[in-house]
């Protein structure tokens, strides 16, 4: 048979056929059928069925060598076909590491999903999430930096694994207009990440969560319980004294408190790059000099053996409350810490307002925390530390909690008890005199309020 004798009724058989078949079976029907029809058939059936020609003649190699399709065989040679783009990324990014000493991220799904948080917008804790950036903005970054070429259609497919897709009607409910400033410090943010990141160094978000009543209280949400056997609860929430939850006393507890409220203030130190969180269980006031020992406990439990000879630590916070971006208290006992732990600077970085809920202590710690203890009362300290040391993730999340016995004054408390001594508390200087005898601040803008929102503790060693 000659080629120019093929009809229209066999092209169109041979088509229907041959896109039916796995792809060396495909090749070898092809080659078979360009046998048949002799001088020309190669070409002849290439125009056919689409398949380049070099195809059509190693399928005539193979059955000239009898290494012909088996029902159920392989299609290719072990370790055949194109490479997964994930697999192909990580292995640029290793040896790109490897020779210029970075630590850049090898899972393409976590350097996309680095991106998408820091673009994002809506509650991270909750699943309305919205970003303003795109899948060919994020590949620009990451192939430049990482030396790839992944396309454009690999970043979409993994925009849409981490949960995203282009959808119309985006408004974003806030109270209130976004600082002008915000964006500026989250650009920041990321940069002062990744330089800490790629020097090895500590990275933590710290905060204090809502303070808990210990004791029988009713709690929101459900928990699985026999038919007809509810946990039984107090009908009303009126503090209780630590006298009631430990009536019998208690080893670590001073005969102070069992006159006070029974109630306590979590503050949580979470290690982005460990995945690790710390939870330390206060008993007395949330104060700066509470939340900078918590974070001084968090480097004798855990930082110290993790990143052992580091000198600068990252701090990530909101603006108010105990690490208020105001004033001297706070900077002051981080000074103070940061001559305990053997640093020699503290980088801190608050978030600008309205946007705390972006402190990766927020929705990586403390949400899941909330979910374990979900409608489960918090009978007193051991059981709520239970709570907090049990929650865990699908993604490895792990979490130490210890309790903080220590008493804490506010800095008026302090100036009343030396009144009562017979001490003017003038004589022990301002927050302010009292940082400036142990550190100095550095800071890396000229704006008045960036430079309120990020600065570099550094330790004087007199």
């Amino acid at each position: 048979m000659h080629a120019r004798e093929i009809s229209k009724a066999q092209a169109a058989h041979i088509c229907t056929t041959i896109h039916t078949m796995s792809e060396k079976q495909r090749r070898q029907y092809a080659a078979r059928e360009a046998m048949l029809i002799g001088y020309g058939g190669v070409s002849a059936i290439a125009r056919i069925t689409g398949l380049s020609i070099p195809t059509i003649k190693k399928g005539i190699k193979e059955i000239e060598n009898g290494d012909l399709y088996m029902f159920n065989g392989r299609n290719r040679k072990p370790g055949g076909g194109k490479k997964k783009a994930s697999e192909t990324f990580r292995k640029i990014t290793i040896e790109k590491n490897r020779a210029e000493g970075l630590q850049l991220e090898p899972d393409l799904n976590k350097a996309v999903e680095r991106i998408l948080i820091d673009s994002s917008y809506g509650d991270p804790s909750d699943t309305g999430r919205y970003t303003n950036i795109t899948p060919e903005k994020v590949a620009q970054e990451i192939n430049g930096k990482h030396e790839s070429n992944l396309s454009i259609t690999t970043y979409r497919r993994v925009f849409i694994n981490l949960g995203f897709s282009l959808q119309q009607n985006v408004k974003l409910e806030q109270v209130g207009d976004p600082h002008p400033l915000r964006n500026e410090q989250f650009e920041y943010r990321k940069l002062i990440i990744s330089q800490f990141e790629n020097r090895g160094l500590p990275i933590i978000s710290g905060d204090s969560k809502a303070k808990v009543k210990l004791g029988k209280f009713a709690c929101d949400g459900r928990e699985w319980m026999r038919i007809g056997q509810p946990r039984e609860n107090k009908d009303h929430d009126f503090a209780l004294r630590f006298k009631e939850i430990y009536p019998n006393g208690h080893p670590k507890l001073t005969e102070d408190f069992y006159d006070k409220s029974a109630i306590v203030t979590p503050y949580g130190v979470y290690d982005r790059q460990l995945n690790l969180g710390y939870t330390s269980l206060g008993i007395s006031g949330d104060t700066s000099e509470f939340s900078a020992n918590s974070i001084y406990n968090w480097w004798n439990t855990v930082g110290k053996a993790n990143y052992q000879g580091a000198k600068e630590l990252l701090i990530l916070v909101d603006g108010g409350g105990s690490n208020r971006s105001r004033g001297f208290l706070w900077k002051e006992n981080l000074a103070i810490i940061g001559h305990r732990m053997g640093l020699d600077a503290i980088t801190v970085f608050h978030h600008p307002p309205g946007t705390s809920k972006w402190n990766y202590v927020e929705h990586r710690l403390f949400s899941m925390i909330s979910k374990n203890w979900n409608a489960k009362s918090k009978d007193d300290l051991e059981t709520l530390s239970g709570y907090i040391s049990n929650t865990t993730t699908k993604t490895g999340l792990k979490v130490l909690c210890e309790i903080d016995y220590n008493v804490y004054l506010t800095e008026e408390k302090k100036k009343k008890l030396l009144l009562e001594q017979g001490i003017n508390p003038n004589t022990v200087g301002t927050p302010e005199s009292r940082f400036h005898q142990i550190a100095h601040l550095e800071f890396a803008h000229d704006n008045p309020i960036m430079r309120q929102w990020n600065y570099r503790i550094v330790m004087d060693r007199n």
